[in-house]
Order: structure tokens, then C-alpha cells, then sequence
């Protein structure tokens, strides 16, 4: 009988790793129904082939195997991240500055301390990011410096997972930090190693130093935020993630000395994985890099004993061992990218390659076609997880990625070349040319009106279009009318994914909350079609996830209500209304704030000051509520309230003996007298008290009410 799929053992346990580990995940929060599909399909499939006795059940074990292993794993993964977890315990603590952020043109007030030790001498597990405003402190990395304030745990997994706290261990923040007294000490020596790259090359690349460093070490830090702009639009800020692309760099140069000697594949690579081991501690060990590292081991093992390759069951092996030992980063952006664009090669390359191999090309316009083949190649397979993530694609990245590969690839290898002593340094201005060519083409497409296109889609695009590109790239047994059939189904099932996340929801009643570090905004909707949206839209943050809310529904009218008017940004405000059709402003506060007044105006939308103590609205009720000034805010929907709280304790405790009744307060600091009372309560940090949740722990809150319970869920 004629194989479907040839059985690639680590390609099926790397899909059944993936599956576990997500559906941990979405486990975590409540959403079982994605692990329990796959898993009764797992199963189901095993049972189907052992009925009609095929060899297919291997496969349906090897899944279930791995998914029952990613979920295992995931489990204990975050059972370590959040065991010690500290909910705002007043202490003194000693730890040792790291380079995080060290390394920058700008003036970092946030250090990242590692090697903790509190006061009565406990050790704390990661590092503790805080914020120090002494005037004319002066600390480097590896100077251990005694910091006094209010600890808070940092919770990597919430609504989205934090692959940056994940990677750089960052595991606590000191809110209040106040400096008791600093130490000298030593720099480790993949610190030293960055800042001597660091000041080399802000030394002898005066235009682009910044650039390079990135380029070099993955480091974005002090990387200007219009260049990093312009790489983002122009769709190739991937070249300045450390990945596979810089990986081949190192392997190529050190290759071009070691091929002349013939060596044996295992020797040769036992040479060539002490530079790229080195550097991928110099970049600390990033999920990219680590990545590339296993598949260039797979490369080698694979030419020892098969004499050939296969480039998916080596990117499969490198997925199975990273997620193996850190399974939440499979949520890492610049993993997703790395495994996809490599995924792309593997399935969409090669049919691009033998169609240009049967045509009579000039080798000139052959090696053009090829690169664009590998732009292409990228580009499709991590369209929708770019997209996903993102929410825009770069529309001219295939083709300036044409031309910024091989002159950033040059640069690489210059700026690799120009660390040595002497003379080589001046080989850095060559380098800092180069790279001010590839920023003033990037900068050209950048400015383009179609440079990028913004679009939302549901992450099971990825999952349609990864099967896509596997029937493309004929890792199918199909005859020509088989393949007809699949590419069909493929092609269906892509555009019903995408069609769907074009489709808006219906609204219903539920209260969206969003924490800022600046502004907590409510979004307030009833089932026919109503919106409300409460804040003083000032964090970018808040006002940024609130549109994209809203844009993810049909909204028919939208109203606004500001709690202190005078300090609402216009930039925020703007980016609201490009998403919805505002009908009217309600002022709760009496501030006043010309600009906005002279904005909405121009857009003819009127501005109301809502009297003290007052109630406005139909389906969706807003009441102000004040005490010689505005405590807070009560929202009333199809039998749900919720009280937006305003400013410190005081003000809480004021605000609780004016309500008559909330099922859940907002509140910007948990409070204990809320708790005692057993009220429900949000805040932005996670507390000790009883009934309170907390925004850094579990994300962003959406309340709904129905049959007279209560529900909040964390997604």
C-alpha cells in the first residue's frame, strides 16, 4: 500500500510537542476545548489505522506520546517559574548588576539585578528588574549595588507569554527601589565581550554603531527607535534578531579556512561548534540561535552517517530538543520566525529551484531568481505568524531583502573581521558605509504609502497554511489528481481561516479591562451593538489594546468618558476613532483641555461635562461619582455593575462608603478594606488579599454576567 506521509520520527514528535505545549496553555486559562480536539483526533486516528491495519498507528502513538509529553513539561516549566512568587513584600535586597540595558546610548534608569539576596539572608531564584532616579549614579555591570522598596513577582505567562522575561530569567521587579549603597565589582566575561563589541564599534562606526552592535549580538537596546522603525516597515528587522541567517556567517567563514584540509564531517564539526558555542554565549543563548546551532550538528551528523540531508527532520530535531528543555518558548516571536523561515526552505524553495533548473537561465539571472526563491520562501511561510503577532505585513520584504541580505551579510562578516586589534578596527568604516546604504533603501521603501499593510488574523492561519506548505512541498504521496485534491482542501480551508478573522463579532454584554501603567480603561459593550469606553486615554498600551477590542467587533454607536480630561493624549484619541465612529465625549472630571475641545470639534462630536453625582446612558449606564472630587466611576450593563475606582487609598476607602453595591471594583492598588468586606476586586498588581486579581498575573479582565453569576476570565 502506497505511504501518504513518509514517517519522519521527529517531525511527529515535534508536532505533538507543539500541540501539548499549547494546549497547556490554553489549559492555563480556562479554554480546554483546542487540547481536548487534539487529542480525541490523535486517538481517533490511532484506532482508524490499527482497524484497518496500517502502519499509520506508529504515528498516532509517537503524537499522543509527545502531547501528553508537552503538557507534562509545560506544567513543570511553570510550576518553577511561579513557585516562589512574592506579592508585594516590603524589602531590602543585594544583587549584582548584569548588562541588561548597560550597554545603550541612552540614559537607562532600569538595571536588572541577578544573585539576589534579601536582608535575612534568603537567595531569590532570576533576576529583579528595578528603576533607580539618583541623580549622577554611576554602576556597571557587575557591581553589586543594596535596594530597598516593594517586591512583586514578573509572571511570564498571562494573556500572551513573555518570551523576553522567559529568556533573560527576569523573574521579580522592585517597585519604589530606593538606593541604599553601592559596591564595585567585576563584569562577567560575556559582559566584558559585549562591551568591548559595544564600544568598539560606537568608536570606529560613528553613523552606525548602534546597528552593528544589533547586528552582532541580537541586542536591540540601544538601537535608535527611528532606525528600528525603519527596519520594521521596510520588513527586514529580522536581520538584526540572531538567528540561523547570522549563524551560516560564522559556520561559512570558518569553513572557508577548514575545507582545504578534507577533514572527517564529525571532526570538522567538532571544530567549527567551538566559535559558534562562543557565540552563542556572547548572545545569550538565544531560542533562534540555539536552534541553529542543533541544525548545523544535524547537518554534520547526517553527512557522517547517511552522506545526505534532510533539512525538515533536522529543523524538527532542533524544535524537539530547544522545546524539550524550555517549552514556553514556542511563544518566542523570534523562534516562530526562525523555525518558519527555515519550514519555507524546506517546502517551498525546492519547488521553486527545480522550476528554474529546467529552464535555460543566464547563471547572473539564476543566482538573482535564486535569492528571490529564498525571499520568497521566507516571506510566505511566516506571513500569517508576522501578521499574527504583528497585526501588519511588510509588503516589499520579499524584494529589499533581495538586496539588504547580501550587504548586511558583507557588514556581518566586516564587523566580525574589524573586532580584531590594530589595524582591523578601520575595516569598521567600510562596514558603517555599507550599512548606511542598506538604512537609506530601507528608509526609501519604508516611507512607501504601501509599505505596510495593518490586518488582524486568527493564529489558526498558521496552522493552515504550515499544512499547506507541507503538501507543497510534496512531503505527500499523492499522484497528480491526489495532490489536486489536497491542495484544494488546503487552499478552502486557508481562506475560511482568514475570512474568519475578517468577520466581526457580535457584541454582547461584558466589560473589557485594560492596565496601563498610566490608565486602566474600561470598554463597556451591551448586546445591541453599544459601546462604551472609559479611561483617560493616556497609555499607549491601554488605548492600543482597547482598539484592537473593538475592532474585533460591529459596533454600531460608541461613546466616550474621560476621568481627567486635561491629560488626555490626542495621538490616543485619534488612533480610537480611526477604529470606531465616536457619537459623543462625556467630560466625568471638571478639567478642562482646549486641544481636545478644539479636536473634537473639528470632528463634530460633542463634548458634554457630565453634572456630579449623575447618571447618563441607556442599555450602557455611566454614574459619576464624587466626594468633594471624582472617586470613580459606576458602569452598569444588562445587570452587571462595575466600579472604576479612581486614585490611592484614601480615595478607595472613600469611594466604598459611597456605593451602595459593585459586583467587581478596578481599582489601581489592591486594598485591604475591600477585602475584608469580601468584595471582588482587580488591581494591577497581584496581592496577598483575598478576591483580588491582578493584571501582571493573569493579563487583561473581561467581566460578563449571565443567569446572576459572575464571571471573569483572564483572556
Amino acid at each position: 500500500m502506497r505511504k501518504i506521509i513518509n514517517f519522519r520520527p521527529f517531525l511527529f514528535a515535534a508536532i505533538g510537542l507543539v500541540v501539548g505545549i499549547y494546549s497547556f496553555y490554553e489549559f492555563l486559562f480556562g479554554d480546554f476545548w483546542f487540547g481536548l480536539v487534539a487529542l480525541i483526533i490523535v486517538i481517533a486516528a490511532g484506532v482508524l489505522a490499527a482497524i484497518l491495519k496500517t502502519k499509520a498507528w506508529r504515528i498516532a502513538i509517537l503524537l499522543l506520546v509527545f502531547v501528553l509529553v508537552g503538557l507534562g513539561i509545560s506544567q513543570l516549566s511553570y510550576f518553577l517559574i511561579t513557585k516562589n512568587e512574592s506579592l508585594g513584600a516590603e524589602v531590602t535586597v543585594t544583587g549584582r548588576v548584569t548588562d541588561l540595558l548597560r550597554n545603550s546610548t541612552q540614559e537607562n534608569k532600569t538595571y536588572y539585578i541577578e544573585n539576589c539576596v534579601l536582608s535575612d539572608g534568603s537567595k531569590l531564584s532570576g533576576k529583579i528588574e528595578l528603576r533607580l532616579f539618583e541623580d549622577e549614579l554611576s554602576v556597571d555591570a557587575g557591581d553589586y549595588i543594596t535596594v530597598s522598596g516593594k517586591l512583586y513577582s514578573k509572571y511570564p505567562v498571562n494573556q500572551k507569554v513573555n518570551s523576553n522575561i522567559l529568556r533573560d530569567n527576569i523573574r521579580y521587579e522592585l517597585q519604589n527601589a530606593k538606593l541604599v549603597k553601592t559596591t564595585d565589582g567585576k563584569a562577567n566575561f560575556d559582559e566584558s565581550v559585549r562591551k568591548y563589541i559595544y564600544q568598539t564599534v560606537m568608536r570606529y562606526m560613528p553613523q552606525n554603531g548602534d546597528v552593528m552592535y544589533s547586528l552582532l549580538v541580537g541586542d536591540r537596546d540601544p538601537l535608535r527607535k527611528d532606525i528600528e522603525a525603519i527596519f520594521i516597515n521596510a520588513g527586514i528587522l529580522h536581520l538584526l534578531a540572531v538567528s540561523g541567517l547570522h549563524v551560516g556567517f560564522v559556520v561559512a567563514v570558518v569553513c572557508f579556512f577548514l575545507k582545504r584540509f578534507k577533514l572527517h564531517p564529525l571532526l570538522e564539526c567538532a571544530i567549527v561548534l567551538v566559535p559558534l558555542i562562543f557565540y552563542a554565549y556572547i548572545c545569550n543563548f538565544t531560542p533562534s540561535v540555539v536552534r541553529a546551532l542543533i541544525m548545523v550538528v544535524c547537518t554534520y551528523l547526517a553527512r557522517a552517517v547517511y552522506g545526505r540531508y534532510d533539512i525538515l527532520s533536522s529543523l524538527s530535531l532542533a524544535v524537539l530538543c530547544l522545546l524539550l528543555i524550555k517549552p514556553l518558548y514556542l511563544f518566542d516571536v523570534g523562534f516562530q520566525l526562525s523555525v518558519l523561515s527555515v519550514y519555507g526552505i524546506a517546502t517551498i524553495y525546492p519547488v521553486l529551484t527545480r522550476w528554474a533548473n529546467r529552464r535555460k537561465i543566464h547563471r547572473i539571472f539564476k543566482y538573482l531568481l535564486n535569492s528571490l526563491a529564498v525571499s520568497f520562501s521566507c516571506s510566505v511561510a511566516t506571513f500569517f505568524t508576522t501578521v499574527s503577532n504583528f497585526g501588519y505585513f511588510p509588503t516589499m520584504g520579499i524584494l529589499i531583502n533581495i538586496v539588504a541580505i547580501p550587504l548586511v551579510s558583507v557588514s556581518f562578516v566586516m564587523g566580525l573581521v574589524g573586532l580584531l586589534p590594530f589595524v582591523f578596527h578601520y575595516i569598521l568604516w567600510v562596514a558603517d558605509k555599507i550599512l548606511q546604504l542598506v538604512i537609506i533603501i530601507a528608509s526609501f521603501v519604508a516611507n512607501l504609502p504601501f509599505a505596510i499593510v495593518e490586518f488582524q488574523t486568527a493564529a489558526l492561519c498558521v496552522v493552515a497554511a504550515v499544512i499547506w506548505l507541507f503538501v507543497v512541498g510534496g512531503y505527500v504521496n499523492f499522484k497528480r489528481t491526489g495532490k489536486a485534491i489536497a491542495h484544494s482542501i488546503c487552499a478552502i480551508a486557508l481562506a475560511l481561516c482568514i475570512g474568519l478573522s475578517f468577520v466581526p463579532y457580535k457584541t454582547d454584554s461584558q466589560v473589557y479591562i485594560v492596565y496601563g501603567y498610566d490608565d486602566i480603561t474600561c470598554t463597556v459593550m451591551s448586546s445591541n451593538g453599544e459601546a462604551t469606553v472609559v479611561g483617560n486615554f493616556t497609555d499607549t498600551y491601554a488605548t492600543t489594546l482597547t482598539v484592537q477590542f473593538l475592532g474585533r467587533y460591529r459596533i454600531d454607536k460608541c461613546t466616550l468618558y474621560f476621568t481627567e480630561y486635561a491629560r488626555a493624549d490626542l495621538a490616543l484619541i485619534d488612533k480610537l476613532l480611526k477604529t470606531v465612529d465616536v457619537s459623543k465625549v462625556y467630560t466625568l472630571d471638571f478639567s478642562f483641555n482646549g486641544d481636545a475641545d478644539a479636536y473634537f470639534l473639528q470632528k463634530d462630536i460633542p463634548v458634554v461635562q457630565q453634572i456630579k453625582n449623575d447618571t447618563t446612558g441607556h442599555d450602557i449606564k455611566i454614574s459619576s461619582v464624587f466626594d468633594a472630587e471624582l472617586c470613580g466611576t459606576l458602569i452598569t450593563v444588562d445587570g452587571l455593575t462595575v466600579s472604576l475606582v479612581n486614585g490611592n487609598e484614601d480615595k478607595s476607602n472613600r469611594f466604598l462608603s459611597l456605593v451602595d453595591y459593585s459586583d467587581v471594583y478596578i481599582l489601581h492598588s489592591a486594598n485591604k478594606s475591600y477585602s475584608q468586606q469580601k468584595l471582588t476586586t482587580l488591581s494591577f498588581y497581584q496581592s496577598g488579599y483575598g478576591y483580588n486579581y491582578g493584571a501582571n498575573k493573569y493579563g487583561n479582565f473581561t467581566i460578563k454576567q449571565k443567569d446572576g453569576k459572575i464571571s471573569i476570565n483572564f483572556r
